[in-house]
């Protein structure tokens, strides 16, 4: 299998250039002597392993943080205090930088900071790299919880938000981006219709092994959404009972370590929705 981290921290360097660099939270570490008298050694070293980090290491590249072993306290918006409140978070003041608690109960107690220069359902002309995508056989940093939209005892695939910060790499394979969340730009490409069980599923049979979609805006009810990024694993059709992809439809596209040189090995935490992906077992 290619070693791909190479081109994904090319990808979201290309990023944060085009941003600029954040404001907070954006300490670099020039090598492990360093990181180890930080604060932030620990909460780093349990991520992501401190002999796997590269150097330098920016918390700049960071963009989901699990808030509860923090070694600081984020200036969280769209909060009465600790937990996301949606009529507090008009997305087009959730601003470039800004930090406010995970949008769903399952991920309550994470921090996501906005990589986006607009939010806005409606604003699709900014970001340009993210709209781009990453390159096929990139590695990138994700979170997927169970269970996923099946029928007949499959499912459409594993989808998961992109999340620098996570510690959870997956390999996109050979991989297609969507323009949309109707995958429109694809569906006469690739001669693939139907509904999106079946549009995918043809995806899957023209050889291909993930489908990214940029700029999905999530919730899409009340003011507190935000632009995502979303990433389908179409290889693995498993029947989900709990957030871990399956060893043989996935085998070799899961890893941890900052440089994701070890291989995840999932292990079930609770059933159900909201059970999550980790690389715990």
């Amino acid at each position: 299998m290619p070693t791909p981290i190479t081109k994904y921290r090319a990808w979201w360097h290309c990023h944060l250039y085009e941003n600029g660099w954040y404001t907070s939270v954006a300490d670099t570490f020039g090598n492990e002597s360093i990181l180890r008298s930080s604060p932030w050694f620990h909460y780093i070293d349990a991520l992501y392993g401190i002999t796997t980090m590269q150097y330098p290491f920016s918390l700049g590249y960071l963009a989901n943080f699990h808030g509860r072993s923090l070694p600081v306290r984020l200036p969280l918006v769209c909060t009465d205090g600790d937990h996301l409140v949606p009529r507090l978070c008009d997305p087009n003041h959730y601003s470039y930088g800004q930090y406010k608690p995970g949008a769903y109960p399952l991920q309550y107690g994470d921090v996501w900071r906005s990589f986006r220069q607009v939010n806005a359902e409606s604003d699709r002309t900014k970001q340009t790299v993210m709209v781009r995508g990453v390159p096929s056989y990139s590695a990138v940093e994700v979170t997927h919880t169970c269970c996923d939209w099946q029928e007949r005892g499959l499912s459409q695939g594993l989808w998961h938000y992109m999340v620098p910060g996570s510690g959870i790499f997956f390999n996109v394979g050979r991989s297609l981006i969507s323009n949309d969340n109707a995958f429109q730009n694809l569906r006469s490409a690739h001669n693939c219709q139907g509904d999106h069980f079946q549009v995918l599923n043809c995806f899957r049979t023209r050889g291909f092994d993930s489908i990214q979609l940029p700029s999905t805006f999530e919730p899409n009810t009340g003011s507190g959404g935000t632009k995502v990024f979303e990433i389908v694993n179409l290889r693995d059709i498993h029947n989900q009972v709990n957030g871990c992809f399956d060893p043989v439809h996935s085998a070799g596209l899961y890893f941890h370590g900052y440089d994701a040189s070890l291989p995840c090995r999932c292990r079930a935490e609770g059933t159900g929705w909201g059970s999550p992906l980790n690389c715990n077992g």
